[in-house]
C-alpha cells in the first residue's frame, strides 16, 4: 500500500538474535481516511476506487523478517507478508494474499 489518505497502526516487535542477525515481527492495520478515498499501491496509483465500498477498513498485514549483516557494508533481508483483506477491499474483489521476498542493501 502507498501512504496516501489511511491511517495506519503499526505494532512492531524486534529481537537481536545476534550481534548481526535481527528478528522483526509486524502487525500492520489500516483503514481509509474517509469511505471516498482510494486505496492507493506505489508510486500513489489507486488500486481500489473510492465508490467501491462504505467501510474505511482496509485491512492487515502480518509480517516476519530476518536480518542479517554478513559484513559491516552489506545488509541482506528475508521475509514473509500475509495480508487479511478488511471489508474496504473484500467489497471490490480483493481477496488475501501471501508473498515472500529477498533483497541486499549494499552501503557506500
Amino acid at each position: 500500500f502507498a501512504p496516501a489518505n489511511l491511517y495506519d497502526l503499526n505494532l512492531n516487535l524486534e529481537a537481536q538474535i545476534s550481534e548481526n542477525v535481527r528478528l522483526v515481527l509486524l502487525w500492520d492495520f489500516l483503514w481509509r481516511f474517509s469511505t471516498e478515498d482510494a486505496v492507493y499501491v506505489p508510486p500513489g496509483v489507486p488500486s481500489i476506487a473510492g465508490d467501491s465500498s462504505s467501510d474505511r477498513y482496509i485491512g492487515n498485514t502480518l509480517s516476519l523478517a530476518m536480518e542479517w549483516k554478513p559484513i559491516r557494508d552489506l545488509q541482506t533481508t528475508a521475509a514473509y507478508v500475509h495480508f487479511e483483506p478488511g471489508d474496504a477491499v473484500s467489497d471490490a474483489g480483493g481477496k488475501h494474499s501471501d508473498f515472500a521476498f529477498l533483497w541486499a542493501t549494499w552501503f557506500f
